[in-house]
């Protein structure tokens, strides 16, 4: 079995770093991986099964979880890399994990080891495609869609021909998020059933991409800038659309947010901050200008009350506040 002897050493790594172990013998490779006993210097002994995996998504470790039926001592999955959902996972059934760079949650009996921070390599061979990526307009596309209506199945061949992409990019797409245990396949087609887990990642991913960012300073109140940026789109046609708390203040009709944040096309910032008033900064400031690198970003884009506003999916992206992405939450799921 393919990883099982480097799955055997990092297993006995993990434990014998516990100040209290004895000793950690492998008794007896399995079909699926191997036993393990382990002993504590109280004379206690414990015996774990280990299943090693040669990929950990969450259905494929899910699946392995739910196969196994009876377990023949302490559970362990053991795998080249676990993301974070597949660790999450493993917790809520109370099963321990174990990755080959060391990372692990290890708990049972009075036992619990939890490392992090490790660097894999094998993280490369499970990477997120660009579905997450503001760079990858077609897939980001594909995403967008499927999250524009999250009760709705979607057929894979209307995907392809409404977006103009191959079924085989969509389908890669479905097959990450059913992987990921973010959607199912259906008769009807494929449906997002984790709204929650999908966005927290999605955010996660798309804060660590780069991204064009320009900040600026002003002396008017949020309302005055506000009408200002209304103003000069109505007599320039100079667009900016307003994200994160900006939005959700008239998605909701919320008190204004103290820093504006927008999105704006890179070729009319300058003239953008000159008709507005505005001053540029190094850092901090009080307008924040996302530079749109995609149109993909402006997928189901809205207008309410004379102001352009992205979409509760992007406001989420956007968003560095927790009731800003509960409210983005609550309408991208319309509940």
């Amino acid at each position: 079995m393919k990883y099982r002897d480097e799955a055997k050493d990092e297993v006995r790594k993990a434990l014998m770093q516990v100040p209290f172990a004895a000793g950690c013998e492998v008794t007896e490779d399995t079909h699926e991986g191997f036993l393990v006993r382990y002993e504590l210097k109280d004379g206690t002994q414990r015996v774990l099964e280990a299943v090693v995996l040669g990929q950990a998504y969450p259905a494929v470790t899910l699946r392995a979880i739910q196969s196994k039926g009876e377990w023949r001592g302490e559970p362990l999955v053991v795998a080249p890399f676990i993301s974070p959902e597949t660790m999450q996972l493993c917790a809520q059934h109370r099963v321990s994990c174990l990755d080959l760079a060391g990372n692990c949650r290890i708990c049972f009996g009075n036992v619990y080891i939890a490392e992090g921070g490790h660097r894999n390599t094998a993280v490369r061979k499970q990477r997120r495609p660009a579905v997450f990526s503001p760079n990858t307009p077609i897939s980001s596309a594909i995403l967008r869609r499927l999250v524009h209506d999250v009760d709705k199945p979607w057929k894979l061949k209307y995907l392809s021909e409404a977006l103009g992409c191959s079924i085989g990019l969509v389908h890669k797409v479905k097959s990450f998020l059913c992987n990921q245990l973010w959607a199912e396949t259906t008769r009807d087609g494929v449906r997002i059933t984790n709204v929650p887990g999908l966005m927290q990642a999605w955010a996660r991913e798309y804060a660590a991409a780069p991204q064009g960012i320009r900040r600026f300073r002003t002396d008017m109140t949020p309302d005055q800038l506000e009408w200002r940026v209304n103003e000069v789109r109505s007599r320039n046609g100079i667009r900016c659309w307003f994200t994160a708390a900006s939005a959700a203040a008239h998605y909701t009709d919320a008190p204004r947010p103290e820093v504006f944040h927008g999105h704006i096309h890179p070729f009319r910032v300058n003239d953008f901050a000159r008709e507005c008033g505005l001053t540029e900064v190094a850092e901090g400031g009080n307008v924040v200008l996302h530079l749109i690198e995609q149109n993909s970003i402006l997928a189901d884009a809205v207008e309410i009350n004379g102001s352009l506003l992205v979409s509760p999916v992007q406001m989420y992206l956007d968003a560095d506040d927790e009731p800003t992405r509960t409210l983005a939450l609550r309408l991208v799921t319309k509940k």
